[in-house]
């Protein structure tokens, strides 16, 4: 088992492997692909974004979890912004 058995957790598991939940410590983590839309307020209105990524679920307690989300979440409002700042601009 090692000097330190909780290290065996830390690492990422291989493709098609599982890992153990982090919050309830009993559930099993599994990737599945989610489209979440969201809505943020900015300084030319609500800006709507939709965008598809890869989530871990927990089977037992249904905790979400994910590395890299707010990255893609920032990356959507900025698109969707630059849009609507055109057509803002245009409409003006």
């Amino acid at each position: 088992m090692g000097i330190y058995p909780w290290r065996q957790k830390t690492t990422m598991p291989r493709k098609g492997e599982t890992t153990t939940c982090e919050f309830c410590r009993k559930g099993h983590v599994r990737k599945r692909m989610e489209d979440i839309a969201f809505r943020q307020w900015s300084d030319i209105g609500r800006i709507t974004c939709r965008v598809t990524v890869s989530i871990g679920v927990c089977d037992v307690c249904g905790a979400k979890s994910g590395l890299g989300i707010d990255k893609i979440f920032d990356e959507a409002f900025q698109r969707e912004y630059d849009k609507q700042r055109v057509h803002h601009a245009a409409g003006a």
